[in-house]
């Protein structure tokens, strides 16, 4: 009975070799192709002159095939390497102008609760800093501050690992 290429593939290497010459001719090219090289090498002694021919133009086509494979693994790398160096540059961004927005909330906060500690300012100065943004209790300005100061903890712990991995995160996905 012929065998299906399921069965085939769960037949040990001597369980190949142990397969008759009419066995191993009968196999179909696919099933030839779905092989390890250890598998291969098993059944070679029975293949046919054709079997032989074509499974030689299959390991001639893979070689050429695995040129093409690096190509393509290497823009692959090149593409995931500027997408990582994108989202690095964002988010140092984003440290940036969370740490000027913290800045400018805390001056903000002083301005309308404690105006007489930026007296250096000038007086016309914090008055109109303490108009910028509406005057919130003192509890909700500080929950927001607090709010935006645990934000740029997080933004910069993803900065250190983001740089931790040095912009080569395809090395680590796709090794070929």
């Amino acid at each position: 009975a012929a065998l299906t290429a399921l069965q085939v593939a769960a037949l040990s290497v001597a369980q190949l070799a142990a397969l008759t010459a009419a066995q191993v001719q009968a196999l179909p090219a696919t099933v030839l192709g779905s092989l390890s090289a250890e598998q291969l090498n098993a059944l070679r002694p029975d293949l046919s002159a054709a079997q032989q021919q074509a499974l030689s133009q299959v390991e001639e086509y893979s070689m050429f095939q695995e040129a093409i494979i690096r190509r393509h693994a290497r823009r692959f790398q090149q593409v995931t390497n500027r997408a990582v160096y994108l989202l690095t540059r964002t988010v140092r961004q984003l440290r940036v102008l969370g740490g000027l927005g913290l800045a400018a909330g805390a001056i903000l906060l002083i301005a309308q609760q404690r105006p007489e500690w930026l007296r250096a300012l000038g007086p016309a100065t914090v008055t109109r800093l303490a108009t910028v943004a509406p005057r919130l209790d003192w509890q909700i300005e500080i929950l927001l501050l607090l709010a935006t100061a645990w934000a740029l903890v997080v933004i910069e712990r993803l900065c250190g690992r983001l740089a931790r991995r040095n912009g080569q995160a395809a090395d680590q996905v796709a090794t070929v």
